[in-house]
Parts: C-alpha cells; sequence; structure tokens
C-alpha cells in the first residue's frame, strides 16, 4: 500500500490574496507583473505548464528587499490537483499585470515604516506545492505524470532573475526578508537556507506567518515525529491519523512533488538510514526547525484552525449540536493548542543545530484562527509588524517582545482554551450561538418533549416557520443543525469512565474514591452497593455515574 505524500494538510488562503485584490487595482502604489522567460530550466512553470513569474516593485532602498511567498493549499490526491490545475491556483493565466503590497509589502511608510521603501517582490502560488516541488511531467503511468510541481524551482528561477536585473547583489549590504502566508510560510521556512546560498554574503533572515506544518505530538499521544492524533482517534479514546496508521501497516509514501532532496541535509542525514527511511519527518517543522541555519521570526496562533479542523479532521462548532461532543471537542482543541506550545518551546529553548547571528523570534497569541491578523497585538500593545521590523534590523528597541507566546488560565474543566480577546479573529466560542439559539426555538416550539426523535423531528417540520422566526435562521442552517438537536436530546450519554466518585469515608474522614470505568466492570450486587444511595451528596457514585446506576431504578 502506498499513499502519495504532501505534507500540506490545509486549504488555507495566504492574507492578501482575496478576488478583490485579483479584480481591481489597488490604491496604492503597485508591483507590476514580470513572467520568467520561457527558456528557464529547471522549473518556471505552474501546475498547467503556462510560464510562472513574479511581481516586484523597485524600492528607494537599493540594499534592502521583501519577498512574498503566496500563499492558497495544496493538493495531495487526484481529486483535488485536477480541481486545482488550470484555474487560479494552478496556473499563470489569471495573473493581472499587477498587484497591491500589504503589511510588510505596503509601500506606505506610515503603515509599515521599516521596509516600505525595500524592493518588493511578490511569488504567486500556482504549483499547489507549498513552494517546495521540483517534479515535472514524465512519461510513466502515474495520475501525477502531467503536472508541474515546480514551487522550489521556480523561486531559485526567480531569485536568479533579481539577481540579474533587479538589484538582488551578492554583497554584505544586502538585506533581505523572506515571508509568507500559510503555504507561503511554509515555503518561507523550506526557502530561507537556500536563498542565504545563493547570495552568501548577504543578510537573510525569515519571518512566515501561520507556517508551523504541524506541531508533534505530544509524548501521552503518539511519537513526536508524527503529528498529533485526529480527532476521530481522540474522541475514540485512540491514538493515530492517517500517516502514523499508514506507516504502523507498513505502507510506503510517494514523494510526489520530488521535495525530499530540497529538504535540510542534516536532518536527512539523522532520519534517513539503508535500512530506516524517514525522510518524511524532515517535512515537518516540527522536526525540521533544529536544521534551519537562517534567523526565523515564527509567527503562529497556538490553535490554527488547519491544524485543526483541516488536519485533525475535527467538526466545525456550528456542526456540534451535542452537548457532550462538546466537551470532547474543547479538549481536543486543548490538546493541539498545548502540542503546538510544546513544539514551538524549541524555539524559545535555542534547541537549533545551526549558528545563528542572534536568537530566533516568536509571536504566538493564543488564538483560533490561522494566521496573524496585522493589527493584533499581545504585551505592552505591539503588533508583529512592529516587532518583525525592529526584531530583523536588531535595533533593540522592543527585544522585550522579540519572544511571545501568549499565556492563558484553565476554565472549570482544566482547559486551556484560547483566550485572546485582541482580534474578532481569534474568539472561541463553544457551543456556537447558532447551535444555542436553534435548540432554544426548538425547546420554544414543544419539540424537545415528543416520545422520540422521529416525533421530534415531525414537530419540528410542523413548526419550522415559527422556530426560523425565532432566529434559528438562515434555512440552510436550520437544516444543518435541527436534526442533530432532536438527535441529542434522545441520546444516552455513556459515563465518562475517568469521573471519580466517592465510595466509602472510613472512620478518620478519608475519602475512598473509585471511577465510573471500575463502576462499569463490577457485579450487579457490587454496584447496587456502590449506586443506590446518595449519602455522600454530590460526589455519589449516583450522581456522577447516572448511567451505570441506572440499574437502581
Amino acid at each position: 500500500m502506498k499513499l502519495l505524500f504532501a505534507l500540506l494538510l490545509f486549504t488555507g488562503i495566504g492574507f492578501g490574496a482575496s478576488l478583490d485584490d485579483m479584480t481591481k487595482k489597488p490604491e496604492v502604489e503597485d508591483m507590476m507583473y514580470v513572467s520568467l522567460p520561457e527558456s528557464t530550466s529547471p522549473g518556471g512553470r505552474c501546475m498547467d505548464g503556462t510560464m510562472a513569474g513574479y511581481y516586484v516593485r523597485e524600492g528607494i532602498d537599493p540594499h534592502l528587499f521583501v519577498i512574498n511567498l503566496a500563499g492558497g493549499g495544496g493538493c495531495q490526491d487526484e481529486a483535488k490537483c485536477s480541481a486545482r490545475n488550470g484555474t487560479r491556483d494552478g496556473s499563470s493565466d489569471f495573473d493581472l499585470p499587477w498587484k497591491g503590497g500589504k503589511d510588510l509589502m505596503d509601500p506606505r511608510c506610515g503603515v509599515n515604516p521599516g521596509f516600505c521603501e525595500a524592493t518588493h517582490v511578490h511569488v504567486p502560488y500556482c504549483t499547489s506545492d507549498a513552494h517546495r516541488g521540483i517534479r515535472e511531467p514524465s512519461d510513466d503511468s502515474s495520475w501525477y505524470s502531467d503536472y508541474y510541481f515546480d514551487g522550489h524551482s521556480n523561486f531559485k528561477a526567480i531569485i536568479k532573475e533579481l539577481i540579474k536585473g533587479k538589484g538582488l547583489k551578492n554583497n554584505k549590504n544586502k538585506k533581505v526578508l523572506l515571508t509568507g502566508v500559510s503555504a507561503g510560510g511554509i515555503g518561507a521556512y523550506f526557502n530561507v537556507d537556500v536563498l542565504q546560498e545563493m547570495i552568501p554574503k548577504a543578510t537573510v533572515k525569515t519571518a512566515p506567518n501561520a507556517g508551523w506544518f504541524n506541531p508533534g505530538a505530544l509524548p501521552e499521544d503518539l511519537p513526536s515525529i508524527y503529528d498529533p492524533s485526529d480527532y476521530t482517534n481522540f474522541k475514540a479514546g485512540t491514538n493515530g491519523n492517517g500517516m502514523y496508521d499508514l506507516i504502523q501497516s507498513g505502507g510506503d509514501l510517494v514523494d510526489i512533488w520530488k521535495m525530499k532532496d530540497n529538504l535540510p541535509a542534516d536532518c536527512l542525514e539523522n532520519y534517513v538510514t539503508s535500512t530506516d527511511d524517514k525522510w518524511w519527518a524532515c517535512g515537518s517543522m516540527h522536526i525540521a526547525y533544529r536544521y534551519i541555519k537562517a534567523p526565523i521570526f515564527a509567527i503562529q496562533t497556538q490553535y490554527d484552525e488547519n491544524h485543526i479542523f483541516t488536519g485533525g479532521s475535527a467538526p466545525k462548532p456550528y456542526k456540534i449540536v451535542d452537548p457532550s461532543e462538546e466537551i470532547i471537542f474543547k479538549r481536543y482543541v486543548d490538546m493541539m493548542g498545548k502540542a503546538t506550545r510544546v513544539s514551538l518551546q524549541q524555539l524559545l529553548d535555542d534547541e537549533t543545530e545551526a549558528v545563528k547571528a542572534h536568537p530566533d523570534g516568536i509571536f504566538a497569541a493564543s488564538c483560533k484562527a490561522h494566521g496573524n491578523p496585522a493589527d493584533l497585538t499581545l504585551a505592552g500593545g505591539k503588533s508583529w509588524m512592529e516587532i518583525v521590523t525592529d526584531w530583523f534590523f536588531q535595533l533593540g528597541n522592543l527585544e522585550e517582545y522579540y519572544r511571545q507566546v501568549e499565556e492563558c488560565g484553565t476554565d472549570q474543566a482544566g482547559l486551556v482554551l484560547p483566550c485572546n480577546a485582541d482580534s474578532e479573529k481569534c474568539h472561541f466560542v463553544v457551543p456556537d450561538p447558532k447551535v444555542v439559539t436553534c435548540r432554544q426555538e426548538v425547546e420554544k416550539a414543544g419539540c424537545l418533549k415528543k416520545i422520540d426523535e422521529q416525533k421530534c423531528l415531525r414537530c419540528v417540520k410542523q413548526k419550522k416557520k415559527q422556530i426560523i422566526a425565532g432566529g434559528c435562521s438562515p434555512t440552510k442552517v436550520a437544516k444543518q443543525i435541527i436534526p442533530g438537536v432532536c438527535e441529542a436530546n434522545y441520546k444516552i450519554t455513556p459515563d465518562d469512565p475517568d469521573a471519580k466518585y466517592v465510595k466509602k469515608i472510613k472512620n478518620n474522614g478519608e475519602e475512598k474514591k473509585s471511577t465510573c470505568g471500575k463502576l462499569m466492570i463490577m457485579k450487579k450486587g457490587k454496584i447496587k452497593r456502590d449506586c443506590c444511595h446518595e449519602k455522600y451528596g454530590p460526589e455519589s457514585a449516583v450522581k456522577v455515574c447516572p448511567v451505570t446506576c441506572s440499574i437502581c431504578g
């Protein structure tokens, strides 16, 4: 069994790449499009074979460059790659002659004082490989044999063009910041050392946004070489995910992008032997971080939605209508946040094989977004743009903010959940307000008092207008939520096997406790002995383990 391999498990599009950006001329000074020469080799192509290119705005400062790699998901199977090929995601046919710049690419000095006078270069994303592939069409019979996955080759070709004609010379005066969001952020991490090798005398650094794919699993979950368990396994109380299950079953990984040889060489030396080839581990930032030589400023939320929903396959909050599922979902979000913090801790602890000019930086908000909005602030009210600028030039004015991982307290259940209140994009609300409203309206309509689930659904159908008028709307949302409300109302939620109850109180006042899990496997007589009383109040078995104790009648 083989799995076509792409470490990219997300569909997020990078900031500054909305449809509006592509269809109307920006208000600020434009970057102009330059196509790579037809003679470019290796590389030079988008997925469908059209010529790749880049946007450039030559700056006032001849020594300063900002290079941004666009984001926009990726593909790892035949259906998704086919859907991207020949579209805006896999072709240059849709690239306009101009493009505006945002954030670190903004030419307005009032918005971007550190880099407004730099030469700005934006690399569109049309290869679906996180800017890491070198594969070109072949004569084999694979479904991907007709595609170009040229992301890494294109990056090198563009840098050569900048060196040749845009002033990116190899000298000690040049300063280059490589950045990107999502797939572009991944590309920035894995291309920055190549950029440095191409201009070894220049100062080269990287500041990827939402590119830390992926955190490693926690010790109690899986070996950290793998991603955390997916939601399906977590909910079932098991450990695993697609890649882990495949490797454990003896399956093979196929490098469809041909990215293996572009991964950090020192990392491959440690993970590839004649008898054990784990090259794929070096495609994860959790493993690759220590081998990247250039200075890094990681801009990464602790609860990246793509880690949770796309990679982890967790349900979106508006699809969670069962209160017991809400608890499981919160625990999963807590676990993913912890795994991300543990993964990023290696940056704080300087766990790197490289000798760097200065320490790496980090801006990690306790936020459930994929990507950090430019206006998001942490300590001192400083945004990541302000801090990255100060860090890049090593000005020292904001040095106390160079390494920030936002801390949050625990909730009543002992969970650490997203707590940043600075940006609306970060808000974490479970249950979803739509679910709460629909549940309330179904209850007001009297449908939850029906004898069973089917009669509840019939009631909802009869009182549809009343329920929607009460706020359970629009109709499309109501259709998604309401069936789950009826189902959850008649579902018997099993006892939590780890929940503890007071079994007895000794003469010295010491409490002896047991768990619902142990109670479940007792003989009927012993279950009755522990269950059929309430002498320990809310900590009695009948209160803590009500389903198991239903034997009492």
